[in-house]
């Protein structure tokens, strides 16, 4: 067979739920595997995005596409035009018992009539139908982190109630430092970079039950920090052979934590063992090989711009990954992070990429190249310097890098290499501005003819 294609939901913005969570892992066994980011919804509406996904499935021809039911708006007839181009369709549902009052006979029927195959991580599998899974995620998805997150000896992950109160108050008086993360906490809620942050840098978290609690479960073992859960029959689903360590009431968990009993639970189940599994309840098409989608890695550009524009730059960062992956030929990735190395002032990054740029950015016109122009306004396709030749802002990044390096004579040795008008959209940008005239030496090459 030829290469087998996913198009899984997943957010790109990594403090989105399920960042990265399917795509490393189908990858490691052998697949293609595009990210369909979720957050495009907010951008796109239902309607638009479900005629987004279409659209891509024509061109990228997947062989498997998963999504997140009821959160992925695929009416029945895209679901049929989906079909007949050949992909298969899983619906993984994650939050079933939160629906368990709403949902009945007529949406399992909906689930089985537009996938192919409908997976779950909840119990009732067996009156549904559904395929039971246990919930894991990709090592890929804890890499993030909050280096300003703070260190604590015990840390208690979940919303406030009065019963955990006591809890908290029973650790404390056996003279243990505790810090409270949750909706009701002086603490209050983490960023999902934050949580991880935390997560490292304390000894031992304990994790009560609540919808959703299972993510912090499988990211304290991918991390390899010590946890505590609270017992509940629910937590049997998403176990093999044995849970973490557990407590059922507020004195045996502070008895368990003060004797030191608590082990490190490495149990975690794997994409990269569940995934063959699946396939094999799938018979897949032999479909034509493709290499990628157009309106996918439009859609990648558009959000990285966005993500920039609100300056969530972990968040542009993960679209331009997932932009390099689809377009691996293109050098527009790497033209969008010399702007994330200037915010972090990474000055060898910049000097380092820009000379990977110059190397492969070989198709801007020549009339463009000769034009010193540059916009009066903040457009971030355009840079930090907004000229309408992209050369310059990667010529400007470069030289500033080499000053802020203390590379002068680099800079000044480069200078003598340029062409006028290059030299004159330089001295026009808003690094020659902050920086470039205090240095005598750049300034003067700038300026020579």
């Amino acid at each position: 067979m030829c290469e087998k294609r996913l198009l899984v939901t997943e957010f790109l913005d990594i403090n989105g739920s399920l960042p990265h969570w399917l795509t490393p892992s189908v990858r490691r066994a052998g697949w293609k595997a595009w990210p369909l980011p979720y957050e495009a919804i907010h951008i796109l509406g239902p309607s638009g995005y479900r005629s987004m996904i279409l659209k891509v499935i024509q061109e990228l021809r997947p062989h498997v596409l998963l999504v997140h039911a009821p959160y992925d708006y695929l009416s029945q007839d895209i679901c049929d035009k989906i079909r007949k181009l050949g992909t298969k369709i899983i619906g993984l549902t994650l939050d079933d018992d939160q629906f368990a009052n709403t949902w009945g006979q007529k949406v399992w029927d909906d689930f089985h009539s537009r996938f192919d195959l409908w997976i779950t991580t909840a119990n009732n599998s067996k009156k549904t139908g559904a395929i039971p899974i246990l919930w894991t995620i990709s090592p890929e998805s804890i890499r993030i982190d909050d280096p300003a997150a703070p260190f604590n000896e015990v840390v208690f992950m979940g919303n406030y109630s009065k019963e955990r109160e006591k809890l908290i108050e029973l650790i404390a008086a056996k003279g243990i430092a505790i810090a409270c993360y949750g909706k009701g906490w002086m603490n209050g809620s983490l960023t999902r970079p934050s949580r991880l942050g935390v997560m490292r840098r304390t000894k031992l978290i304990i994790i009560p039950y609540d919808p959703g609690s299972i993510f912090r479960v499988v990211e304290a073992a991918l991390i390899g920090v010590k946890q505590i859960i609270e017992f509940n029959d629910h937590w049997q689903k998403h176990f093999v052979d044995t849970l973490p360590t557990s407590y059922t009431s507020a004195e045996e968990c502070a008895e368990i934590i003060s004797n030191n009993e608590v082990v490190e639970w490495k149990n975690i189940p794997t994409w990269e063992k569940q995934w063959p599994e699946l396939m094999k309840r799938l018979t897949l098409e032999k479909l034509p090989n493709r290499s990628g989608s157009h309106a996918l890695e439009q859609l990648y550009i558009i959000l990285s711009h966005t993500y920039e524009q609100q300056r969530n730059f972990l968040g542009m960062m993960s679209c331009l990954d997932a932009w390099s992956y689809i377009s691996p030929e293109d050098w527009g990735p790497k033209f969008a992070r010399l702007r994330i190395y200037y915010k972090m002032q990474n000055w060898e990054k910049i000097i380092e990429l820009s000379e990977e740029i110059r190397k492969e950015i070989k198709d801007i016109p020549y009339a463009t190249q000769e034009s010193p122009i540059i916009f009066p306004s903040n457009l971030r396709g355009l840079g930090e310097s907004h000229s309408v030749n992209p050369t310059v802002e990667i010529e400007a990044m470069r030289l500033y890098a080499f000053l802020k390096a203390d590379q002068v004579n680099n800079a000044v040795q480069e200078i003598k290499n340029m062409s006028l008008s290059m030299k004159t959209a330089i001295r026009k940008t808003a690094f020659s501005l902050m920086d470039f005239m205090r240095d005598s030496q750049i300034w003067e090459a700038l300026n020579q003819k």
